[in-house]
């Protein structure tokens, strides 16, 4: 009787946000690390693992899913603080349209200092920008979307459709679902977003109180996803891993969720890019329980302070990574040494409380200067 009292009472909200927020700085460690990582692994190709070992490919897949599954979990955690659906998109327009905006020329500004080029395409998101540009839109629709029957569901198979009908050219559209107005992400990531408004206290409860069986379950699960893609690049003639994010498949790649034409799409257009996605979903669900299960719920140092940062550090660490990415010219190995440090140091650098307080300032007054305007008009 006591025990489930204690799994179904909600829990103390302080615990809640220190939970989140330390879970929102381990993410956001991994995407900043990915983001600076990535240029440096993918531009090898894994050429070198042409015959690797069952046991690397194993190990390459579970790293490369861990690290994948950090922006679709941050998503997760911000569908969870948006339980409030009817005032989600008052300020959406001044929160993420503007400061997409803003900083879209600002990294033209510095992409063509450092490589020369000046493009600016607000259709299209500048690298990882493309958050502001999703968050703005799913902000926007959360109510109406939210008030749909069946919402779950139906976003998970907009997700999946949308990864198998990515690539315009097979289909002859004349409009594509990739990277225009970020809507490849949109629908790849909406599942999370809905999810997450649907978690309440008492299911964050039951979880950080479940048994070692439902954790080991967990685990076993993403374990067992590695060890099937591993296996499969391994022993299948078709697929062989290409990059952290890419499978070639008979010429073509199938990707996790990457891809030249956008975040969700599968240029090889069947029913394996959807599989693979329900192998994504799986993992990342996987890995919220085990996180979930496990983080301190009290202050921890660079964590919490990261993840209350969270948005300053997402917003601003593209700025420090196209220079830095432009300058390390070594060898892989020494690539790879000096790249994790230093995103590490991004990640305390911007989350300092005078460059997140600045930053969200900055946000706050053009959101509440559109918001007057809007009222007096």
């Amino acid at each position: 009787m006591n025990r489930k009292k204690i799994v179904t009472e909600e829990m103390p909200r302080i615990d809640i946000y220190y939970i989140m927020s330390n879970i929102k700085g381990i993410m956001m460690l991994l995407i900043v690390m990915f983001h600076c990582v990535s240029p440096v692994i993918n531009s090898t190709r894994f050429s070198y693992i042409g015959e690797a070992s069952l046991p690397l490919l194993i190990a390459i897949s579970l790293l490369a899913m861990v690290m994948l599954s950090a922006v679709p979990s941050f998503v997760l955690i911000t569908g969870y603080g948006s339980k409030d659906v009817e005032s989600c998109g008052k300020d959406a327009f001044g929160h993420y349209f503007i400061p997409y905006i803003v900083l879209t020329l600002l990294l033209a500004v510095e992409y063509s200092f450092v490589n020369g080029v000046f493009y600016v395409d607000v259709f299209e998101p500048l690298m990882q920008l493309w958050f502001l540009m999703a968050m703005y839109i799913w902000m926007i629709t959360l109510r109406d979307v939210s008030s749909i029957k069946f919402a779950v569901p139906l976003s998970i198979l907009l997700s999946l459709v949308s990864g198998m009908v990515a690539n315009g050219d097979v289909f002859k559209f004349t409009f594509g679902v990739s990277s225009f107005f970020s809507l490849s992400y949109v629908f790849t990531f909406l599942p999370f977003l809905i999810i997450g408004t649907r978690i309440t206290g008492a299911t964050l409860s039951r979880v950080r109180n479940s048994g070692a069986a439902w954790t080991a379950a967990a685990a076993a699960l993403m374990l067992a996803i590695a060890v099937g893609l591993g296996c499969t690049f391994y022993f299948s003639d078709k697929y062989s891993l290409f990059d952290i994010t890419s499978i070639r498949g008979n010429g073509n790649y199938l990707t996790y969720f990457g891809g030249e034409s956008g975040f969700s799409s599968y240029a090889e257009v069947n029913i394996y890019g959807a599989l693979l996605r329900v192998l994504m979903i799986l993992f990342v669900f996987a890995l919220a329980f085990v996180m979930f299960r496990f983080i301190p719920n009290k202050r921890v140092p660079l964590l919490t302070r990261v993840g209350e940062a969270s948005m300053t550090v997402f917003c601003l660490h593209i700025f420090f990574l196209v220079p830095i990415a432009s300058l390390i010219k070594a060898d892989l190995l020494i690539q790879l040494s000096i790249s994790i440090p230093v995103s590490v140091a991004v990640c305390w650098l911007l989350s300092c409380r005078k460059i997140n307080k600045a930053f969200m300032r900055a946000v706050f007054w053009v959101s509440e200067a559109i918001t007057v305007k809007k009222e007096k008009t």
